[in-house]
């Protein structure tokens, strides 16, 4: 088995960053995430902490340790975004493992229905989608999909 390493990685869904001690084609240690939930105008996008079951020794790993010293006074110093939460991860040695859209076997397959929905459009010869022929499933599976994540 490899070594685990610090390591994270942006969710596709945009506002979430999962991070944790990671061997490297082998899966995780331990992992925990961090979400960003919007509290209204007045607060904005405001990020939560979340730790697995398996993940509580995080808080005794001396790199972890470190990480957690500086998010206590992480929103003194930083805008709390997402950016700064990643730009905070690598200054403390975590290596980014986000994965580029290109490479998401999700978005490669949506990406492949959206463009034969375009290809070949709906069956329905009055061009309103008819929600029977496999172009409009496709168009609704997509929809839902989306909403979904």
């Amino acid at each position: 088995m490899a070594e685990a390493r610090p390591a994270f990685a942006r969710l596709r869904s945009g506002d979430e960053v999962m991070f944790g001690l990671y061997a490297p084609g082998d899966g995780c240690d331990w992992e925990l995430g961090m979400r960003w939930r919007d509290l209204g105008a007045s607060v904005g996008p405001t990020p939560r902490l979340e730790v697995f079951r398996d993940a509580w020794e995080a808080f005794e790993h001396p790199v972890f340790q470190r990480l957690f010293e500086d998010l206590r006074t992480w929103r003194d110093r930083f805008d709390t975004s997402i950016d700064s939460f990643c730009e905070l991860l690598t200054e403390h040695g975590f290596v980014d493992d986000t994965r580029p859209p290109e490479a998401d076997p999700y978005i490669k397959a949506r990406d492949a229905l959206l463009q034969a929905v375009v290809d070949n459009g709906c069956d329905d010869p009055d061009d309103e989608p008819c929600g029977e022929c496999w172009a409009c499933l496709a168009d609704a599976f997509l929809t839902e999909a989306e909403v979904r994540r």
